[in-house]
């Protein structure tokens, strides 16, 4: 799980965040920040995902995943907004292989991304 350091509030987010993947189970946002380091928000209506315990597990696994890349300094200064794309009624492992594939895609656009600036 994520420290609290770095997650990001989502209510802080700059209104100019730009779409970096639009995957099949997520759309993944993105904004430079000022504190030099990688946070990540995760953004789940119920509108989405009706189910308390599936929001949360949904936050729990994109979280998790990014646990391992917070610490690596050629991402600093990086918000991530992560929002599920479609509705989701439980997490079953198609749902599961779904998502993270599309945050591989995403961890693979970021780094390409701040190899190029």
């Amino acid at each position: 799980m994520l420290s609290k350091q770095h997650r990001l509030p989502v209510g802080k987010l700059s209104s100019r965040a730009r779409t970096l993947l639009k995957g099949r189970v997520v759309l993944v946002k993105t904004t430079p920040n000022t504190l030099g380091a990688l946070r990540v928000g995760v953004l789940v209506s119920r509108k989405k995902i009706k189910s308390a315990v599936v929001r949360n597990a949904f936050k729990r696994v994109v979280l998790d995943d990014f646990a391992s890349l917070v610490n690596k300094p050629k991402d600093a200064g990086v918000d991530l907004l992560i929002i599920p794309a479609t509705p989701i009624i439980k997490l079953d492992s198609q749902v599961v292989s779904g998502l993270l594939q599309d945050l591989e895609t995403a961890k693979a656009l970021l780094s390409e991304r701040k190899t190029i600036k």
